[in-house]
């Protein structure tokens, strides 16, 4: 909502710098409606320009001039400004839907731009002629003339405008943008969903369900958990530093997951390299990281799933998972849990973005199979492993036929 009033205050004041530029005034308001349409989602767009035109409708002088008060919608220029729906609109169609593979934010911009500007000269042409037409009683009037009064003066400028939101936008939206919380009542994955929709969102957006039910684990298992009892989610990374480190995110998230326990209270917390995390031995809590590439890597998700108040769990497990309720005895709220593990996530990880990460440490000191000998499937044979530690690059250490070796977890799987 800071976003959307500011944007409105924005649009109003660029409406009151107005130059006269033939028939029309010259404003910068269309360099902020091309912002708005950047920068907000479509709701929040669509919203700012219906609240704008209300003000000014009801008298209020917000429109370019100064003007104001019902009479306005007779006026020859109206169109151009209901108009700022369809550019939001077209913007978004292009961008979210149409363009949805495209990676580059500026081009994308400049698409999305183009086509609206045009769809705005459509409406606003057509409102103009027409009321000069049928209400101002030029009934001679061309549509060349037309067009030569709302639209060619105008060209130059309001290319010049798209073209600096573009740019505006391609180089700060991922600064200026708060990161989004969405919660679902029920849907297939959260990963799936942020994997299809990641460009819509900004770097760290979050999106939650009370129930999943295509939930994923790794190895392409099932994650299953009962309604409003567990808490699942998926963080959205964008950010290019940060996607350079992709391999070692889902270890940060574990970092993160288990500092949350210890706060709470639980005991005898621990982290099972590369995904899990366990309270006396059990599993409380998995990791699922997945990618999102076209040539390179574009985003990463990072899929959480954390038993909450689950006290029964299905049959099939080698050993029983737990839950914190199990644990401490005590029913917890979702959403004091969901805002507090979000915000030590969200910390966690931009500290590995400013290089200050303690994950390397906290794994190391609380790692499930440190010291532990356990079959494996190491690059597709049965072994025998010892864990030592991980390294300082995320990677396991441990010693296999004698060999101390380093392990990246593509090429092994656990017994």
């Amino acid at each position: 909502m800071t976003l959307d009033a500011l944007f409105l205050a924005l649009l109003i004041v660029s409406s009151f710098i107005s130059i006269d530029v033939g028939y029309c005034k010259f404003t910068l308001q269309l360099l902020t409606v091309f912002l708005i349409a950047n920068f907000l989602s479509l709701a929040d767009g669509l919203i700012v320009i219906a609240l704008y035109i209300a003000m000014g409708l009801i008298g209020i002088p917000v429109f370019a001039g100064f003007g104001g008060g019902i009479a306005y919608a007779a006026s020859p220029t109206f169109g151009f400004v209901y108009g700022f729906f369809f550019v939001i609109l077209l913007n978004h169609l292009f961008s979210d839907v149409l363009l949805k593979r495209m990676g580059n934010e500026l081009w994308k911009s400049l698409i999305g731009s183009s086509v609206s500007l045009i769809a705005l000269y459509a409406v606003g042409f057509t409102h103009g002629y027409l009321i000069l037409t049928l209400l101002k009683g030029k009934s001679d009037l061309t549509l060349g003339a037309a067009f030569g009064l709302f639209i060619a003066p105008y060209i130059p400028f309001d290319i010049a405008k798209f073209v600096i939101a573009s740019f505006i936008t391609s180089r700060y939206v991922n600064v200026l943008l708060p990161s989004r919380r969405i919660h679902f009542n029920e849907i297939d994955s959260t990963n799936t969903y942020l994997k299809k929709n990641y460009l819509v969102y900004k770097n760290l957006s979050f999106v939650d369900a009370s129930y999943q039910k295509k939930g994923k684990g790794r190895l392409g298992r099932k994650w299953e958990a009962d309604k409003d009892e567990s808490l699942m989610f998926s963080v959205l990374i964008k950010d290019k530093k940060l996607l350079q480190n992709a391999p070692i995110l889902s270890l940060v998230a574990g970092s993160a997951v288990f500092k949350y326990l210890s706060q709470i209270g639980l005991k005898n917390v621990s982290i099972k390299w590369p995904n899990d995390i366990y309270v006396n031995g059990k599993k409380i809590c998995g990791i699922l990281l997945e990618s999102v590439s076209h040539e390179k890597v574009d985003a990463v998700i990072i899929g959480i799933g954390l038993n909450v108040n689950q006290e029964t769990f299905p049959e099939g497990f080698y050993r029983t998972p737990t839950s914190i309720r199990l644990e401490t005895g005590s029913t917890m709220d979702l959403r004091d849990i969901k805002k507090d593990l979000y915000r030590i996530i969200k910390e966690e990880i931009l500290s590995l973005k400013e290089g200050r990460s303690d994950y390397v440490k906290v794994i190391n000191e609380n790692n499930y199979l440190k010291d532990e000998k356990c079959f494996c499937t190491y690059k597709g044979e049965k072994k025998e492993i010892k864990v030592l530690r991980i390294d300082d690059e995320g990677d396991l250490v441990g010693i296999i036929d004698g060999d101390e070796k380093k392990i990246i977890s593509d090429e092994i799987t656990f017994e």
